[in-house]
């Protein structure tokens, strides 16, 4: 949940969450930010998956989309030529991080938010064109500060395939921490019973533990230990409701990760509980 400590207007972070300090306006703080490629050329009329990647100093972390307790996602202004258009990052599985009594929900060492740009069709074959972005994040270890980059990435067009660059691999890497839509197969469903959620997943297996990862802000308290119970042929949770949720949610939207390596997005109805 996000609450309203204001850093410069620009980022929030809870009472308790350690104080930001401000450096440089324009310098980016803590972390190397590079705007990267997964191929070597760009083609008109398809798309082109770029990434944002950030490497964190040890010990300190950025925000998932839902930073949790505390925090704010990092946020672009993209500056692309006449005709191109950015869509939304796509958000690896973050990790739980707890600090000061608060959960927050992030990344540390390393990470890569991939993007697709959408090359217009009229895009000349031999031209070079800059990709260029203005980033804004909050990073935090024992302080939180906010950080400001301009990232650029020159390709030229082409109207064959090109190779893959060299950090393709780094693409496949995060596209590897991507949570997948649940199967259709899956049954989800959740009640409310006073400031306590209980979500129950079916999955077809039993589930022998897991974790929540609310999308939404101000759902669940984040900071409140998750109940969880393995089911035959599925999961339960039990969370408790954020004291910030101003009337009862009708879906629980949330990344749901299960042992080894799993991650599934997941819509879960809510409805009271049974009396």
């Amino acid at each position: 949940m996000m609450l309203p400590l204001l850093l410069s207007l620009l980022f929030t972070s809870s009472p308790g969450a350690p104080a930001p300090q401000f450096g440089a306006p324009e310098a980016p703080v803590h972390a190397q930010l590079s705007l990267l490629a997964e191929r070597t050329v760009l083609r008109p009329g398809h798309g082109a998956v770029v990434g944002l990647r950030f490497r964190m100093d040890p010990g300190w972390h950025i925000y998932w989309r839902n930073p949790g307790d505390s925090g704010a996602a990092p946020t672009v202004t993209w500056d692309l030529p006449a005709g191109y258009t950015a869509g939304a990052f796509e958000w690896p599985v973050p990790q739980r991080i707890e600090a000061s009594g608060l959960v927050n929900y992030g990344y540390e060492g390393s990470v890569l938010l991939p993007v697709t740009v959408q090359v217009p069709s009229d895009a000349a074959p031999g031209k070079i064109v800059t990709l260029a972005a203005a980033v804004k994040y909050l990073i935090c270890k024992d302080v939180c500060m906010p950080g400001r980059a301009r990232v650029s990435l020159a390709l030229p067009v082409a109207v064959d395939r090109g190779e893959a660059s060299g950090d393709a691999p780094l693409f496949d890497a995060a596209r590897a921490r991507l949570p997948q839509p649940a199967p259709s197969s899956w049954k989800a469903h959740a009640t409310l019973a006073g400031r306590e959620f209980r979500v129950t997943i079916e999955t077809g297996r039993r589930e022998a533990t897991g974790t929540f990862f609310p999308i939404d802000e101000s759902r669940i308290d984040d900071s409140a230990p998750q109940t969880v119970t393995p089911l035959a042929s599925g999961i339960e949770f039990r969370l408790r409701a954020s004291d910030q949720m101003a009337k009862p949610p009708a879906v629980l939207n949330a990344v749901v990760v299960l042992p080894p390596d799993r991650a599934y997005t997941v819509r879960v109805p809510v409805s009271p509980a049974a009396r």
